[in-house]
């Protein structure tokens, strides 16, 4: 599956939920570990490590264990379905117990939300 690279949903304005937003990112439950460190896509400073080896997840939604270096860092916006999630909640991760084993990746979401902000037809200049 091909994946857009996260400066196709750089924002010109920071989300004002924005440190709300990491705070919740950071809570989630630790699922799934890698074989090694992401690596960020951006070009900088930020060390494999900080980008981290796990994706997380609330118990509904899935994400990489470095997504909110995007959103705190680059101002990448997240859909406004996700975020809407974590305002109903509060900005709270709720206690998740589930095996994390039955966890479902629900892509769909994501890669639908990709192509509806035109992340494949239309590359911003980079």
């Amino acid at each position: 599956m091909k994946y857009p690279h996260p400066k196709y949903f750089v924002s010109e304005q920071p989300s004002p939920d924005a440190r709300k937003i990491c705070e919740y990112l950071r809570r989630g439950h630790r699922i799934r570990e890698q074989m090694g460190y992401a690596y960020c896509r951006f070009a900088g400073d930020t060390p494999d490590e900080a980008m981290g080896t796990a994706d997380m997840t609330d118990g509904t939604w899935v994400w990489p264990e470095g997504l909110p270096i995007y959103v705190e860092r680059y101002d990448v916006r997240l859909p406004d379905e996700f975020v809407e999630h974590m305002r109903r909640r509060d900005f709270k991760s709720p206690p998740c117990a589930l095996n994390y084993e039955d966890v479902e990746y629900h892509l769909g979401k994501w890669t639908e939300w990709s192509e509806r902000c035109g992340a494949f037809e239309n590359p911003p200049h980079a």
